[in-house]
């Protein structure tokens, strides 16, 4: 026999040794693998490659491709989307020790929907490909379908609480492992992207908020805050945060529950709720500040009628009795003076019930400012004061003005009037300014002065400066509401001891007149004085 056919029978031997070598061996893996996997058999098995892409899922006790198990995974189709960062080193590291060695490799992994780690084997499967099971409970088709119905219940509960709720794992670095579908506007992020990337997916300032709330559950066990926060509406809106934290079986800290609730309108409904009893209180304070001003009025009426009304009652019966005839003109101006008391209260009393009640119209007329002024000085009651100056500075020319000639008498006349009984020594000045849209007047006195704590008061109806003087406290209430009628302004300046001050600016075209137009309307007035003095008599 030749070398070379030694060779070639050698070589076939060999050929035929290393075939049956290898189909030996190929046989003991796929048994192993087979027995491997009968072991699985519960368990659901994904057929991978080594880069982690899936080709095909099984499970051999259902005998399916599409088991309703597999919709507890995301729907990427390679494995290392399925787990958190950590678990994919420890995966690819796993993965890379099998293809080596071929020996079944045992790993846990933390799935990105799972709250905690699961058991993973990774077994041989062929040159480029891997069998990746999930370990799971034994379970009873009817037991799975409870599970899954129980399960289904829940996260239906979770979405459709009022409020925003989430639970993040402690152990897992604040992982976030459950979120309904309210967390989405509070959180400024997608469930989806909340729970597979944690709170980087947030904006800075709810990262910060929630780090720093979760650090108060954790080490007091619970967190309740209110903060104000710009949320994704680019609103700004009030949200109440309570976090609690839940330990596990070891007592060891393991959960915080966190609910988050917009109380905008809470707040916006206890603001109401709380300017309404403002108001309310604001509305029995004035009742009774009225119902005490009635007993003031009632209390000073009854004094001021009772004092002239004796007073006639007393002077009547010695105008009778006397014969002297010096006597008797002394008592009947007392009469008379007592009476015009009465007649003032009255009409004021009338006054204040007519502007009240809407009854006042505003008639404007041409009227001359300087004659008014004298017309109210000649009417002032300085026979009751003599001892009292008086001085008038009245434009040089001769102006009129368009404004109501009853209301603006009934106003000088009052201020005048309290001029003179709240001044007992010194003068009182009356000045009289005019512009071309407006009219001023300013009644000063060296009285007995307001404080400044009731400077304001003394506009109120029933209100006096002082409550031994005469009157019932409704002047400078009637002269108030004829200016405001008259889209004017009055102001009053006063000290202790000093005097009062008060302004009146009334709105009004003015123009000067003439020499012989002045004239003239001043003869015209003294004979609508005349006539009407003569009407009163």
């Amino acid at each position: 026999m030749s070398t070379a056919l030694i060779i070639l029978h050698a070589t076939v031997a060999l050929v035929i040794i290393l075939s049956v070598i290898w189909c030996v061996r190929r046989i003991t893996l796929l048994r192993m693998t087979r027995w491997d996997l009968l072991e699985c058999m519960y368990s659901p098995i994904f057929i991978i490659r080594p880069d982690g892409t899936v080709l095909s899922y099984r499970n051999a006790l259902y005998n399916t491709d599409k088991p309703e198990v597999a919709a507890m995974y995301d729907e990427e189709k390679n494995v290392f989307q399925w787990v958190d960062e950590s678990s994919r080193r420890k995966l690819k590291q796993s993965i890379e020790t099998l293809m080596h060695t071929r020996e079944r490799q045992n790993v846990k992994l933390l799935f990105q929907n799972s709250i905690a780690n699961n058991d993973v084997q990774l077994i041989w499967y062929g040159p480029n490909s891997i069998a990746f099971i999930i370990n799971m409970p034994v379970v009873s088709p009817n037991e799975l379908k409870r599970l899954k119905s129980e399960a289904h219940l829940l996260n239906t509960m979770l979405d459709n609480l009022p409020i925003a709720t989430s639970v993040v794992d402690v152990q897992q670095h604040n992982r976030y492992i459950i979120a309904n579908k309210q967390v989405e506007p509070f959180y400024g992020t997608a469930r989806k992207a909340l729970l597979e990337r944690g709170a980087s997916a947030m904006p800075a300032h709810m990262q910060r908020l929630m780090a720093t709330t979760d650090e108060k559950a954790i080490h007091n066990g619970k967190c309740e805050q209110v903060e104000t926060l710009l949320l994704a509406d680019g609103q700004e809106h009030t949200i109440s945060i309570h976090k609690r934290l839940v330990k596990d079986a070891a007592g060891q800290p393991a959960w915080i529950v966190t609910s988050v609730s917009d109380i905008s309108q809470l707040i916006q409904q206890q603001q109401t709720i709380d300017s309404s009893q403002r108001e309310l209180s604001a509305a029995r304070q004035k009742v009774e500040e009225s119902n005490r001003l009635k007993e003031e009025f009632l209390r000073n009426m009854s004094i001021e009628m009772r004092t002239p009304l004796n007073a006639i009652n007393g002077f009547s019966d010695l105008l009778v009795e006397t014969e002297d005839q010096e006597m008797r003109n002394e008592l009947a101006r007392l009469i008379s003076s007592n009476c015009n008391v009465l007649i003032t209260q009255f009409d004021d009393m009338l006054l204040i019930s007519k502007i009240q009640s809407g009854n006042i119209r505003i008639v404007p007329r041409e009227i001359d400012l300087n004659l008014l002024i004298e017309e109210c000085l000649g009417e002032a009651p300085w026979s009751e004061k003599p001892q009292l100056s008086y001085s008038k500075l009245l434009p040089k020319a001769s102006y009129r003005a368009m404004l109501d000639l009853v209301q603006v008498r009934i106003i000088l006349r009052q201020l005048i009037n309290n001029a003179i009984k709240f001044t007992d020594e010194g003068s009182i000045e009356i000045k009289c300014e005019a512009t071309p849209n407006s009219v001023r007047f300013t009644i000063s006195d060296t009285g007995v002065g307001i404080a400044p704590e009731h400077q304001e008061s003394v506009f109120n109806r029933f209100e006096k400066a002082g409550s031994l003087r005469p009157g019932v406290g409704l002047g400078l209430t009637i002269c108030r509401a004829l200016i405001e009628l008259m889209m004017g302004e009055i102001r009053l300046t006063s000290a202790p001891g000093k005097g009062t001050t008060v302004t009146v600016t009334l709105p009004s075209k003015v123009r000067e007149v003439a020499a012989d137009e002045s004239a003239t309307f001043s003869r015209l007035w003294d004979q609508l004085i005349t006539s009407k003095n003569s009407t009163k008599r």
